[in-house]
């Protein structure tokens, strides 16, 4: 593994009260690396350190695994670089590594590499520096609430459960607003929009209003296409998940990386996704003119928008110039 962390983190790491120590050495027989990324001026991380320091010190000193944390100051939009006295002080409380300060260009590259959209985030790696889990932040903070460490503790690595077929997460059955219940084969060749939203959001519930005219448009030219609701409401148009189906939300949300709402999921009839992008899709496209929203195979950089041309560097791009 040494090798590869070697690459991903730099020749050095920092420790505190020792300073920068060789990557290789300090990580040699380790099977698994967890890279944390967060930030000292961020509440939410220090609420998270109680519990990941737990957590270390049962697998490190307890358990005797060859488990490793390795800290990256993440690069946030908007917020300045960490300095060294903070840096210092939050290294003061984390028994583990860190990329050094002063490697800047690393702390971005891999908050980029990583599609760091939030803090804090726990993504772990293997002993070939392939991931494990891209995020097991919302396992960590649990085991406070449910006081159950060493019951976490023993199910490492903690391996991401992977999903293929995104209709089987589902469920069999679904609502309607008056309660009634419709089968999962009564959606068969349809389109179906995974909507995760809140009612007491006022951003939600401007977009569901957008959403429910495109939706009574879609089905009045008899378009196969259906929503699913993460909420129900008795008076939503469409269809959503039992208010008791847990698993299948908690497994939804896994899944999609749901950090803010509203958000809309196209899958295709298959259960394969089409976009998680749909509420930028719904915004642009309120008559369904681009109905059901597949990928374009070429897209002419001159055409796109800006933010779309930022996305760029944060997923496999082939670009061809043409005279």
């Amino acid at each position: 593994m040494s090798a590869e962390m070697a690459a991903l983190f730099g020749s050095t790491l920092y420790k505190n009260e020792v300073g920068e120590v060789g990557t290789k050495a300090v990580l040699k027989g380790k099977t698994h690396v967890a890279i944390f990324f967060g930030a000292a001026w961020s509440g939410s991380c220090k609420q998270f350190l109680p519990p990941l320091v737990q957590v270390y010190k049962k697998l490190t000193e307890e358990k005797g695994k060859a488990f490793e944390i390795v800290y990256v100051p993440a690069t946030v939009p908007g917020r300045p670089p960490e300095d060294e006295a903070s840096f210092k002080e939050l290294m003061g409380i984390m028994p583990w590594l860190a990329v050094p300060l002063h490697r800047k260009a690393t702390h971005k590259k891999l908050t980029r590499r990583f599609q760091v959209r939030q803090i804090p985030m726990l993504v772990l790696l293997d002993d070939q520096g392939k991931t494990v889990h891209r995020d097991i932040t919302p396992a960590v903070t649990h085991i406070v609430e449910d006081s159950d460490g060493d019951s976490f503790a023993d199910q490492f690595p903690w391996l991401e459960k992977r999903h293929t077929n995104i209709k089987q997460m589902l469920g069999e059955t679904f609502l309607k607003g008056d309660m009634s219940e419709v089968a999962i084969n009564e959606l068969e060749g349809k389109y179906i929009g995974i909507l995760f939203s809140a009612t007491w959001h006022w951003q939600c519930r401007r977009f569901t209003q957008m959403l429910e005219y495109l939706y009574e448009k879609l089905k009045g030219e008899g378009k196969q296409f259906e929503i699913i609701d993460m909420d129900y409401s008795s008076d939503m148009p469409w269809l959503a998940l039992p208010q008791k189906a847990y698993e299948a939300k908690q497994q939804l949300g896994e899944a999609f990386r749901v950090e803010n709402c509203p958000m809309l999921v196209i899958i295709d009839p298959e259960g394969s996704v089409v976009t998680t992008e749909g509420v930028e899709i719904v915004s642009k496209d309120m008559e369904g003119e681009c109905f059901p929203w597949t990928p374009k195979p070429l897209y002419d950089l001159s055409t796109l928008e800006p933010e779309i041309l930022g996305e760029m560097n944060d997923t496999v791009t082939c670009v061809c110039l043409c005279e």
